[in-house]
């Protein structure tokens, strides 16, 4: 994190991943014996918000979280994406939806980002992708 703070590229960070989300992102969503604007990392929201990517992905709670707009140091907004797990449950089942997209890139300051909810993937199993991983 120091590192990243203290980086000479901040304005040139479109995509940040993270492993967690920043504190308050959750806050609206429903949450199992928690509350929701407690869990996350103040330091990484003020981290988001120095660096000012144009897309931030987070995943660890295992669910999508979809996009909200944060206000960042550049004038402009951060997109923050929450993506679910990737889990095949047992290999007949089909892998857990929204865990998948597609970030499309027509410039680096021009970027559009959609979850795959194309019937092919509604349907995707184990069995089928098995050679490739």
């Amino acid at each position: 994190m120091p590192e990243s703070w203290n980086s000479k590229v901040a304005k040139k960070v479109h995509i940040m991943l993270s492993h967690d989300t920043y504190k308050g992102r959750l806050a609206g969503i429903s949450s199992k014996g928690q509350h929701p604007e407690t869990i996350g990392s103040a330091r990484l929201h003020d981290l988001i918000v120095k660096l000012s990517p144009l897309y931030h992905f987070f995943g660890h709670h295992h669910r999508y979280c979809p996009e909200v707009q944060l206000p960042n140091n550049e004038n402009r907004i951060t997109k923050s994406i929450g993506l679910n797990q990737v889990f095949l449950p047992r290999h007949h089942e089909v892998i857990s939806q929204d865990c998948f997209g597609i970030l499309r890139l027509s410039s680096p300051n021009q970027m559009a980002f959609e979850i795959v909810e194309d019937k092919w993937f509604k349907s995707l199993r184990y069995s089928d992708c098995r050679t490739y991983l």
